[in-house]
């Protein structure tokens, strides 16, 4: 941890950069989507839950993640993804009187990242799926100290940092309208100083639970939907 804080230090990043990015990867497939006739739909709505198992200074953590976005043409997926770490990690250090009163001798170590995703299936049949997702974002560390007075934590750090994470993912269809999967991938912190991206960087497993809205609606507000993979007997 102290070896970590200072070089995290002062790192900012551009959000208009993130949000031009999506936009611009975007807007071709959204574009071209709107002179399609209505046979077939290119672009679908996604929604799922997107947790993984990492490390964080070395330490095992948890992440829940949640992304949002869109298909286009079966194979192409893109939108947003939020991951934050489940608990905390807690990490013991000698403080300051002085400038951390009332500090009980710990640090809660916090890291979350928002990214812009990209996943290729390359890969694809009625209930599987393989696929090669993409990550490009940005970190946020959240470092606080416990005042045993007031009873609640209190800031001690905040930084942020680029991040590229990058895995292989399968997918598997319960049903019509819900997904199970789960990839191996690696996450990459983006700073200048080594010791940063030791901290930071580490290899993840994920865990994904999918569940298909457009399917789902489709469903229940059209009596005589069929679905031409899932109905054919």
């Amino acid at each position: 941890m102290n070896l970590l804080i200072p070089y995290l230090r002062g790192q900012t990043w551009n959000n208009v950069f993130f949000i031009s990015l999506l936009t611009l990867f975007a807007h071709p497939f959204v574009a071209q989507s709107t002179q399609d006739t209505v046979k077939e739909k290119r672009v679908k709505f996604l929604f799922g839950l997107d947790a993984n198992t990492s490390f964080v200074l070395k330490n095992k953590s948890k992440f829940n993640g949640i992304r949002i976005g869109i298909q286009v043409d079966g194979v192409h997926k893109m939108g947003y993804g939020f991951y934050s770490m489940r608990t905390p990690l807690i990490t013991k250090r000698k403080l300051s009187a002085e400038s951390y009163p009332n500090n009980d001798g710990a640090l809660s170590f916090n890291y979350s990242y928002r990214t812009f995703f990209y996943e290729y299936i390359w890969y694809k049949t009625k209930r599987w799926e393989l696929s090669d997702p993409l990550h490009l974002g940005f970190g946020q560390v959240n470092v606080t100290y416990n005042d045993t007075i007031a009873k609640k934590p209190k800031p001690f750090f905040k930084g942020s940092s680029g991040v590229i994470q990058f895995s292989f993912a399968t997918q598997y269809k319960i049903t019509r309208w819900l997904a199970l999967g789960s990839g191996v991938g690696y996450r990459f912190a983006i700073a200048k100083n080594k010791k940063v991206v030791e901290g930071l960087s580490a290899p993840l497993y994920v865990f994904r639970m999918k569940i298909l809205m457009g399917e789902l609606l489709k469903m229940w507000f059209k009596k005589d939907y069929k679905n031409k993979e899932w109905d054919k007997d």
